[in-house]
C-alpha cells in the first residue's frame, strides 16, 4: 500500500476545494496499484458532511471511509491535525492505492 495524507481548510465555504486541496498529495494513478481509496476526516463543527466530492478525486468507483471531529457535545472546538498542523474548519485525508 502507499498513503498520501492531507489537510486543507475552508470546509465551510466550499467543501469541493477543501476536499480536494487535502488529496493534491496523492497522484491520479500510481503503476502498479489499481484499487485507490479515501479515509477523510471532517471538522464536525464546520456543518459539512459532504462526500460527493470525493469520486471526482478518485475518479471512477471509490471506497471512502472517515468521521468527524468532536468535542463532547460542547460544540465549541474540534480540531484535525496532520504532522503539526493544527487546524479547525478543516478536512484531513489520506489517499490509499
Amino acid at each position: 500500500m502507499k498513503l498520501y495524507p492531507g489537510i486543507s481548510k475552508g470546509l465551510k465555504d466550499d467543501a469541493t476545494e477543501a476536499v480536494t486541496a487535502s488529496a493534491t498529495s496523492a497522484p491520479s494513478q500510481m503503476k502498479g496499484y489499481p484499487y485507490k481509496s479515501m479515509i477523510m476526516l471532517i471538522d464536525g463543527l464546520a456543518g459539512k458532511g459532504e462526500v460527493a466530492t470525493v469520486p471526482l478525486i478518485l475518479g471512477g468507483y471509490s471506497v471512502v471511509a472517515g468521521g468527524a471531529s468532536a468535542d463532547k457535545l460542547e460544540f465549541k472546538y474540534a480540531p484535525l491535525w496532520k504532522d503539526e498542523n493544527i487546524a479547525t474548519d478543516a478536512v484531513v485525508s489520506a489517499v490509499i492505492f
